[in-house]
């Protein structure tokens, strides 16, 4: 899998032989922050009624804080591909239609470093980066054997494409696999996403014409 970094790109270790045409980028794991509260029951009697309020509050603002932050934006999204990408290809291109709220497809991350193979990158609102690729799925490979070595992995397989989100065994990097007759997308990350979110987002892929 490719990225835009001006370093260039990386290969990707092999899984059980079994590496595909996008390379990615080596990038330290986001640490994802933790909130902490922690009241002793004294500091509860000590506050009284008003403190029980103020706790509630408090609980119900991170609540919100944290739906909202894991939403799916609602707003539609164009086809990232041009015209040219898309004649230069020999197979389906595919676009996410529904982002983690603030996320957004960089339009000018949208490359094809090598023969029949398409990258650009998703951005969180806070710059850290979710890398997608796309190229034709490989005939000498069975992608099944790639998505059943992943980690905590989560599947949704139907007769017309299969999904697969999980960690990579060799660096837990997030990862999440689509796949049919014609194409093979692969997403990767640092940014602070959930397998749920990725799964969603590999759900609302529209063909693009």
């Amino acid at each position: 899998m490719y990225s835009s970094d001006p370093t260039g790109p990386k290969p990707i270790s092999s899984i059980d032989g079994i590496v595909p045409r996008q390379k990615q980028m080596t990038r330290k794991k986001a640490t994802r922050p933790k909130l902490s509260i922690q009241l002793k029951p004294r500091h509860l009697a000590a506050w009284g009624g008003a403190g029980l309020v103020t706790i509630a509050v408090m609980v119900a603002g991170i609540l919100i804080r944290a739906k909202h932050a894991h939403h799916v934006n609602s707003e539609p999204i164009a086809t990232p591909f041009t015209a040219d990408i898309m004649a230069s290809v020999k197979f389906p291109l595919y676009y996410p239609t529904k982002l983690p709220s603030g996320f957004h497809i960089d339009q000018r991350t949208v490359t094809e470093p090598q023969a029949n193979v398409v990258v650009f990158d998703i951005v969180a609102p806070t710059g850290q980066k979710l890398y997608m690729s796309e190229e034709d799925s490989p005939a000498h490979i069975n992608i099944l054997n790639y998505d059943n070595n992943l980690v905590d992995l989560q599947k949704n397989y139907t007769a017309e494409r299969n999904i697969a989100v999980g960690f990579l065994v060799y660096n837990h990097e997030l990862v999440g696999s689509w796949s049919n007759s014609d194409t093979w997308i692969i997403v990767s990350c640092h940014a602070d996403i959930t397998r749920g979110q990725i799964m969603a987002m590999l759900l609302s892929l529209k063909l693009s014409y």
